[in-house]
């Protein structure tokens, strides 16, 4: 059925065309306890099945522009607890991840993964899996759901490209100037916390100083102390002086031509991290821990650290930015800007995109704002179909000179189906600003008009707050924009494309960006509510960083209050009722509810059903299947019930297969034959869209080991139901 889903264009994950589509595979379920119990057999069995899986995944990822992520769940059934059971699985978690990993589009999260960003004592639940095949402990689907949340995040949002570190206390124990380099301390968390630094430095995360300290005390622990994981050759840049924080991190940023929305600032001092988050609001500004315990957190459950995906030019990035800094001294001592870019000896290539950089294409989309015409974020998978299919068509731009490569730091993407070149996206770096690389890049789409017969380029902007060397840039061009709401449509004759100044021409180059977009615009003023990345920081480290922190904070933050039902609430009246009125409670995330309170009237379904009865069990030792709600749907009844059963000592097993979801009503009975061993709860919101004319019964599945009197045969089983259907419609 899995893959007769990712086949299908028309299925759920075929009509998924944008986005992300997360497949969760639990392996053992494939295996049968009869058929694969023999040596060889479940390894055989999982073979096939991956060796058909795997296609199937790329078939769907190559047909919708959507990202696959797929999480390989926890082994729970009883074969696999043998040797040859457990290895089978094994091997075919490993060769799907293999498999799954070699596809663009694809991420993998191995079921080991899990455990340990979220360790748990007790994974399985027996009892929640014979009532309803829900496999797993409610800490356990507190960790997988916590862990699918984060690496969503980090598919999904704009990650942070540069890491500002204060000095004392927070690099080393103690204070340079007071002790000296020899004196401050390196101990092993701190040690550790470097080693990480150093680790997302090699991801692409730019790292800068920002001390109140004087520059020769601070470089010189970086000079003497061999210990130092952290490098002075890993820093790009520093601002090591006595002023206010906030204005060195507006400084920083103007320097490496990058929103203060892509930084993190790291600081032992609240008062530090304050002055920050109050005149640097767009910052995610964080107070370093003292404890060893806290910075462990910090490097383990800060989710803006988190990374998906590193591409050759994050690899690079700081010798990238260290090379910008040769150019700056050379771009302060010419005269002229063509002095400066011949200095430079600047080359630019412009070729169709080849398949591996797409990884770096989709990453631009994401995190250009500034010389992004349209700012179209897009995954691998979309730029694959777009080009693929020919949508569009795209080139790469890479730009080198004789410092050093840039890398791919352009990107455009454009149809030639219409009357005119329409230009989809138009983006470029901002190290590549101001050296008339976009002038090129124009000028090539100007070649490929005229190549195709096309008189003009239409080139849409979409205005942002960040975008404005891309408006600049068009608008040097004296040409009238059309207007569409908000959009604006620049028609560029090709004739002036081609003419488009290159690097020996005299076009004004565009302004030089700042932190918060040219030098020409203002600060924004500091904002309480542009805090609030950095508040929301600080409650997922206070509480999210463990299941049992997790389940209170869902606790905490999921309650509602009880339905308007007729009748008033009924405190519970014993100690049955009382456990059931807490087990409802959790369950159906109600503030308060009553003992007559129908269950389904309160929004109650299947799962929540599941993980009631299979609580009860645990805390009674009855085990009451949850079908008990559809003849005794309040907690007053199912209190009676539960103490008969303990009264009699009994296992709670009473209900017949037949069981009545809805018995009134003139029209032909429905009977409804559930095929697997979930509950038969979730037929009672079809008997309810019937209406009260149609009865409706539905048959418990039997013949599973939890049974007394399992069903041997097929046959047998099915004469079994005929019978009991036969006592309702003879």
């Amino acid at each position: 059925p899995l893959c007769q889903e990712l086949l299908d264009p028309a299925s759920g994950l075929g009509r998924n065309q944008k986005g992300l589509s997360i497949l969760l595979l639990k392996v053992d379920r494939w295996l049968d306890p009869e058929r694969h119990a023999a040596p060889g057999a479940a390894t055989d069995h999982l073979t096939g099945l991956v060796a058909e899986l795997v296609p199937a995944v790329e078939t769907a990822v190559d047909r919708t522009a959507a990202t696959f992520l797929v999480v390989l769940c926890p082994a729970t059934t009883e074969l696999t607890r043998t040797a040859d059971g457990a290895r089978a699985v094994a091997e075919a978690e490993a060769a799907l991840r293999e498999g799954l990993q070699a596809i663009p589009g694809v991420h993998a999260l191995g079921s080991a993964e899990v455990l340990t960003q979220y360790p748990v004592t007790d994974v399985a639940d027996a009892t929640a899996d014979a009532l309803g095949q829900v496999p797993y402990t409610e800490d356990y689907f507190a960790a997988l759901g916590t862990a699918l949340a984060r690496r969503i995040d980090a598919l999904t949002r704009t990650p942070y490209k540069v890491l500002v570190l204060d000095c004392d206390n927070t690099l080393w124990r103690g204070v340079c100037g007071e002790v000296g380099a020899s004196g401050v301390g390196l101990d092993e968390p701190i040690l550790a916390f470097q080693r990480f630094v150093v680790e997302q430095a090699e991801a692409g995360m730019v790292v800068c100083l920002c001390s109140k300290n004087n520059f020769d005390d601070a470089k010189a622990v970086f000079d003497t102390r061999p210990e130092m994981e952290l490098r002075w050759d890993h820093v790009v840049a520093h601002r090591i002086n006595w002023e206010p924080k906030s204005a060195n991190l507006h400084s920083l940023a103007a320097e490496l031509g990058l929103g203060l929305d892509s930084f993190i600032f790291l600081d032992d001092s609240s008062y530090e991290i304050a002055e920050v988050r109050s005149n640097a609001p767009a910052v995610l500004a964080l107070q370093f821990p003292e404890d060893a315990a806290g910075i462990d957190r910090l490097m383990r459950h800060c989710w803006a650290f988190d990374r998906m995906g590193v591409t050759a030019e994050d690899r690079r990035r700081t010798a990238s930015y260290k090379e910008q800094v040769q150019r700056d001294s050379i771009r302060r001592e010419a005269s002229t800007l063509d002095d400066f870019l011949r200095e430079l000896a600047l080359e630019v290539v412009i070729a169709p995109l080849a398949d591996e950089d797409v990884p770096r294409a989709a990453q631009m989309t994401q995190r250009t704002n500034q010389m992004n015409a349209t700012t179209i974020r897009r995954t691998e998978s979309e730029i694959r179909g777009l080009c693929g299919n020919g949508a569009l068509q795209a080139r790469s731009v890479r730009v080198r000179d004789r410092f050093g490569d840039y890398g791919m730091v352009g990107l455009m993407f454009f149809d030639l189906a219409g009357e005119n070149l329409q230009v989809d996206s138009f983006l470029l770096s901002c190290r590549a600003l101001g050296r008339r690389v976009e002038q090129q890049m124009l000028a090539h789409l100007g070649e490929v008009a005229e190549a195709a017969g096309k008189v003009a380029i239409d080139f849409p902007v979409i205005p942002t707050e960040r975008n404005t060397p891309a408006r600049n840039f068009l608008e040097s061009f004296g040409i009238e924009p059309s207007l569409a709401g908000e959009q604006r449509s620049y028609r560029i004759p090709v004739a002036i494309a081609l003419q488009t100044p290159t690097l020996a021409g005299m076009a004004p180059p565009v302004p030089e960006v700042t932190g918060e977009g040219t030098a020409t615009e203002a600060s924004p003023a500091p904002s309480a509510t542009r805090a609030a990345p950095s508040a929301a920081v600080d409650g997922m480290l206070a509480t999210m960083t463990a299941v049992p922190g997790i389940l209170a904070a869902m606790a905490a933050n999921d309650s509602r209050d009880r339905p308007e039902l007729a009748g008033a609430v009924v405190e519970p009246r014993n100690a049955v009722e009382r456990l059931l009125v807490n087990e409802w409670k959790r369950a159906l995330h109600l503030s308060h509810l009553g003992i007559h309170d129908d269950y389904f009237s309160l929004g109650g379904r299947s799962l929540a059903a599941v993980a009631i009865f299979a609580r009860l069990h645990r805390s009674t030792g009855v085990q009451l299947p949850p079908e008990t709600l559809l003849r005794a749907p309040t907690i007053a009844e199912v209190a009676t019930l539960l103490a008969e059963a303990q009264s009699k000592g009994d296992s709670g097993e009473a209900l017949p297969s037949l069981v009545p979801i809805q018995a009134q009503g003139s029209r032909r009975p429905l009977f409804c034959l559930h095929a697997g061993a979930g509950s038969i709860l979730f037929y009672y919101p079809l008997a309810q869209r019937l209406g009260v004319n149609q009865p409706c019964y539905a048959i418990r599945p039997r013949g599973l080991n939890r049974d007394a009197v399992p069903h041997s045969t097929i046959p047998e089983m099915a004469t079994a139901y005929i019978q009991e259907i036969r006592a309702v419609q003879p």
